[in-house]
């Protein structure tokens, strides 16, 4: 992965997210995906010459603006500008809000490192739903425990993971939408047809 959108490997799941945990200001509360990256905020994020607080989605959308056709993004075979992640970003963060989702709510991702988990996060930054990131080793029942805890209204997961999803699906009340990257059971939603459904330049951040 290349370009200024590249990350830290976050595969050490929470406990490695709350070493980099993320405040921006925001006056929308603790739980804002906005402000606080799985919690336990220590840094502010730079702030505009506004003296306004920058959603971290915003990054994406200011290097859409001044580079759009620069390659943000390299994942194996595929390769991404800027313009376009920022589309596919704000049309999933789009279809998040059409299921429903609110600002505060959490998204649950499980997911090897990769194009799609990268956009999962911004989505959720640019429309404020908080992320839990889950480690993509734990058991199934840990991955229970975590999500449960957190009382996220969606997951979204690789399809190697969907058996154990489908395991512990009757043991999450709270978890309304299985978001899976590529989906085959009745009961799963679709990434890539949340994305082509939802098509919007318009940017998501709130």
């Amino acid at each position: 992965m290349v370009g200024k959108l590249a990350i830290p490997n976050f595969a050490g799941g929470m406990t490695t997210w709350r070493r980099y945990g993320i405040e921006c200001g925001h006056p929308c509360g603790p739980r804002c995906g906005s402000c606080v990256v799985a919690g336990n905020a220590s840094s502010k994020l730079p702030h505009m010459s506004s003296g306004v607080a920058l959603n971290l989605g915003r990054y994406l959308a200011r290097a859409a603006e001044q580079v759009p056709d620069r390659l943000a993004i390299a994942c194996g075979n595929v390769q991404a500008s800027y313009a376009e992640e920022e589309r596919r970003v704000n049309s999933l963060g789009l279809a998040l809000r059409s299921l429903g989702l609110q600002k505060g709510d959490r998204v649950a991702i499980l997911q090897c490192n990769g194009r799609q988990f990268l956009e999962t996060m911004l989505a959720c930054f640019k429309t404020g739903l908080g992320v839990v990131p889950i480690n993509a080793r734990l058991h199934p029942e840990e991955v229970c425990y975590r999500v449960r805890d957190a009382e996220a209204a969606a997951l979204v997961y690789g399809p190697e993971f969907t058996e154990a999803i489908a395991s512990i699906r009757p043991a999450l009340p709270d978890t309304r939408h299985f978001i899976s990257l590529i989906a085959s059971a009745r009961w799963e939603l679709d990434f890539e047809s949340l994305v082509r459904e939802h098509a919007t330049m318009r940017d998501q951040t709130h």
